[in-house]
């Protein structure tokens, strides 16, 4: 479960990031 919740995490964070990009 945590390791789940940590790899959607870095996934919003690439999210976040190409978004802003």
């Amino acid at each position: 479960s945590p390791v789940i919740k940590k790899m959607n995490k870095i996934s919003e964070s690439s999210s976040t990031s190409s978004e802003k990009k």
